[in-house]
């Protein structure tokens, strides 16, 4: 668990990083491993009428898999993020001939709150347009509330690349909006793979300690099943098990990391 932590703590540095973009909503870079491109989103502050909007739960057809709906809200949204796969293929060329790599290892989208709702939409978009390239593709999303039907979490649980959905405790985004309880196409679910932290009691004042006191819960689900046998990640022991009414808006501290404050240095680096 010591790696999967510190893992889950470089990508939320990331996560928070992107708070400080001003001029636009993802940024890519290469900063660390030379062979891995990370693309980092912005998370939005909604204003109350945003959040009214974004959290009553209407939902359109999703274009890249049959059957999907998302939220409209977080729809619209994402594709004013006017996110261009173009671009990031031309990034990574550049990259593979400054470098002298013969490709790219791997490319990693990142995100928290609104910034995990486009990271999400951002990474299943590309994996669909480079299926045959075989590129690695990896998404770490931080307090990322639901954001499809159960066809939406199937496809990103279909799709063949490595997933995090790491969420604190008592924060109510991540149950929003309301679970999938009545309908496979008109309530939300989430995809795998959750991992839920919590800080326990610590006076802490370094991110090793703050990593050390982090407890970290590998939630597998699995509890609801449906008659093509497709069962969920929610698990009744992590964020699902919560009623509402016990959250609040909780940005961390993910490791240390409290989502919106201007970022330290690398804490996974010495």
């Amino acid at each position: 668990m010591p790696d999967t932590k510190r893992l889950l703590q470089k990508y939320a540095w990331y996560a928070n990083l992107a708070y400080s973009l001003k001029d636009s909503l993802y940024v890519s870079s290469v900063i660390g491993d030379p062979d891995e491109l990370i693309i980092y989103f912005r998370g939005n502050l909604l204003l109350p009428s945003e959040w009214i909007s974004a959290f009553h739960g209407k939902m359109v057809e999703y274009p890249l898999y049959a059957k999907a709906k998302v939220n409209k809200y977080f729809w619209d949204q994402f594709r004013r993020v006017n996110f261009d796969i173009s671009s990031i293929f031309e990034e990574m060329k550049l990259i593979e001939e400054i470098k002298g790599l013969d490709t790219i290892y791997r490319l990693t989208f990142v995100g928290h709150g609104m910034g995990a709702v486009y990271a999400t939409f951002a990474a299943y978009e590309f994996y669909q347009s480079t299926k045959t390239s075989h590129i690695p593709i990896r998404l770490f999303t931080y307090g990322q509330p639901r954001i499809g039907n159960l066809q939406f979490a199937r496809a990103l649980n279909e799709a063949v690349f490595a997933k995090a959905r790491v969420n604190y405790k008592n924060d109510i985004v991540v149950n929003l909006p309301h679970d999938g309880s009545t309908s496979q196409n008109e309530d939300y679910f989430h995809s795998i793979m959750e991992y839920w932290i919590e800080l326990d009691n610590c006076d802490c004042n370094n991110n090793d300690q703050f990593l050390e006191n982090t407890i970290v819960y590998q939630c597998h689900g699995g509890e609801k099943y449906y008659p093509d046998g497709y069962f969920l990640d929610e698990s009744e022991e992590c964020a699902h098990a919560k009623k509402p009414f016990q959250f609040l808006l909780n940005n961390g501290p993910y490791f240390g990391i409290t989502m919106g404050v201007s970022p330290a240095k690398q804490p996974w680096k010495k």
